[in-house]
């Protein structure tokens, strides 16, 4: 698929689907300021991978 956003063939539709998510980082939140947990938040980016049949 390289860098496509999805692929297909006479069974498969696949495809991925950009995704955000932010999460604490308990590391520093437990090193630094565990009372002020939002201060602390990470957002990671992340790819669903999809197979739909056809």
């Amino acid at each position: 698929m390289d860098k496509a956003e999805y692929a297909e063939n006479e069974n498969f539709l696949v495809s991925w689907k950009n995704s955000t998510t932010n999460r604490i980082d308990t590391k520093k939140l437990k090193a630094q300021m565990p009372d002020i947990y939002a201060r602390f938040l990470n957002t990671v980016k992340s790819r669903r991978f999809i197979v739909k049949a056809v």
